[in-house]
């Protein structure tokens, strides 16, 4: 069987979509049966440091558009994508993540990571957007088969586009194996060492700044917890890892803002509250394992990866049950807050810092929990989905 692949986003490693599908092919060439031929459509020639056997083949296909924006994004997945697929034989077709890709005569599965444009429409704030996501929406509808990281993302799509359950496929994500790996005590301080931060005497997030996670709500919960101890040296600094982008207000959080609001209300040194900026991934086990606690306080999430680098890096967590936490994070590996009650997150923050032993329980309970999650799973389920879907279509009436 050829089985084309969309794997554009491998040339952004350094975001979450991109992290995720170099994860995937290089599980998917360990795994591919050698019968079939893989075509893997790029927008540029890329190293994905892992060595191709000849059955997995990449296929380049540059446009005249040089610009790397949406015109250009529209233009590859609904006109060249297709036309090159059929040109090349492909029999059944999987795009990693959701597009305006449309196929006439290909059996086509799409990956749909979550409904933020659809749940937080504030998102599409211009014209561009709003063009490129209706394009989205109209690829997710005529697709043959939709392919979900999580339960709730599942229900969110039958929702909202009104599809039946059994065309829509949940299969669980991992995270890199970077985080699975030991590393010694002595290279955790070094890392540690390079941000100027001191091992278990700090808070934890890293991830996006956009008003869904929720940072806001996480800066105050962080003055509360300041509140609560006595002795102000033994409250943990609050450290946040991630890019904050001005041009993005009121898209995103106004982070200085917020911390200069917080330690005016609280009377808080600013030197408890560290900007790392981006961090680069290899970087990131050491400021998890270092941690007292990562906090993940984010009102929604498609799948939500950090919370199960946290578990594998043996963090203890703070998040809460909403969206599709709710299927990584229980009582019973994570501490978790209520998001209606407005001081519940400071008071969970304060009780993982405080209660030995049950952190002690809940970290042991969380890196068994993460090792559910497999990239050899993941992969392997969408090879027998691909095949399944070619079948069904070749066979309609079974």
């Amino acid at each position: 069987m050829i089985i084309g692949i969309n794997a554009s986003f491998a040339r952004k490693p350094d975001s979450g979509m991109g992290n995720t599908t170099i994860n995937f092919l290089k599980k998917l060439v360990e795994i591919v049966d050698s019968r079939d031929t893989i075509l893997l459509y790029l927008e540029e020639d890329l190293d994905l440091g892992v060595r191709l056997p000849k059955n997995v083949q990449k296929r380049v296909i540059k446009t005249f558009y040089p610009r790397d924006d949406l015109v250009r994004k529209i233009y590859w997945e609904k006109f060249v994508l297709p036309r090159h697929a059929k040109r090349d034989g492909c029999e059944v077709f999987f795009s990693f993540y959701q597009s305006p890709t449309i196929f006439q005569d290909i059996p086509h599965m799409m990956m749909v990571h979550d409904c933020i444009p659809k749940i937080f429409p504030w998102y599409l704030n211009n014209w561009r957007k709003e063009i490129y996501y209706k394009q989205v929406d109209k690829g997710i509808e005529a697709a043959d088969s939709i392919m979900t990281i999580s339960d709730h993302s599942k229900i969110d799509v039958a929702r909202i586009y009104k599809t039946e359950s059994p065309k829509i496929i949940t299969n669980y994500e991992d995270c890199d194996p970077l985080y699975k790996e030991r590393i010694d005590k002595k290279e955790t301080e070094r890392i540690l060492k390079k941000f100027k931060i001191e091992s278990r005497k700090f808070i934890f997030y890293v991830g996006g700044f956009d008003m869904r996670k929720n940072m806001g709500g996480l800066i105050e919960a962080y003055g509360q917890v300041w509140d609560k101890y006595k002795n102000k040296k033994d409250c943990p600094d609050l450290v946040l890892a991630g890019k904050f982008n001005r041009h993005l207000v009121p898209l995103v959080t106004n982070i200085e803002e917020k911390i200069i609001e917080t330690r005016c209300q609280f009377g808080i040194p600013p030197t408890k509250f560290k900007l790392l900026g981006f961090v680069e991934q290899k970087h990131l086990p050491a400021l998890y394992k270092g941690a007292s606690v990562f906090c993940y306080p984010s009102l929604y999430e498609g799948f939500g990866l950090p919370v199960l680098e946290a578990f594998n890096c043996k963090c203890p967590v703070v998040t809460s049950e909403n969206s599709s936490l709710k299927e990584i994070a229980n009582n019973k590996n994570a501490f978790i807050f209520d998001l209606e009650e407005k001081l519940s997150l400071g008071e969970k923050i304060y009780e993982c810092l405080n209660a030995k032993e049950k952190k002690k329980k809940r970290i042991e309970q969380a890196h068994k929990d993460a090792k559910k999650f497999s990239w050899a799973k993941f992969t392997r389920k969408v090879l027998r989905e691909l095949k399944s879907l070619k079948t069904k279509k070749a066979n309609p009436k079974k």
